[in-house]
């Protein structure tokens, strides 16, 4: 499994049921590039479309019961990864460098 699709279906596990549209807006990116990634996802049996009973043009993804383990053990990698790029340093130093990389995100979102 690929970074985006992960972090794709991530975004449907935190925000399910979701409509395609929704989707697309809150991650930004295009309605055909979302549909593309639910046709993969789709065929390797991690989400399925629902038809919006109220509004028959809708569709909501949902994850099947396939997708969850993957999305923990990832989580899980990404934990232990992070361990091992910071475990070295001293609690000071990771204070330090959490809050370097807040300026930075908030740098990036302005």
């Amino acid at each position: 499994m690929t970074g985006p699709s992960l972090r794709f279906l991530i975004a449907i596990a935190e925000n399910e049921p979701i409509r395609m549209s929704e989707l697309a807006a809150k991650i930004g990116i295009k309605a055909r590039t979302v549909t593309q990634f639910v046709d993969a996802l789709e065929q390797e049996n991690m989400l399925i479309r629902v038809p919006d009973s109220e509004d028959r043009r809708a569709t909501f993804l949902r994850l099947t019961d396939a997708a969850p383990p993957l999305i923990q053990h990832a989580r899980n990698a990404m934990s232990e990864a992070s361990e091992q790029v910071v475990g070295s340093l001293s609690p000071e130093n990771r204070r330090l460098l959490l809050n370097l990389l807040k300026q930075l995100n908030s740098c990036s979102g302005s």
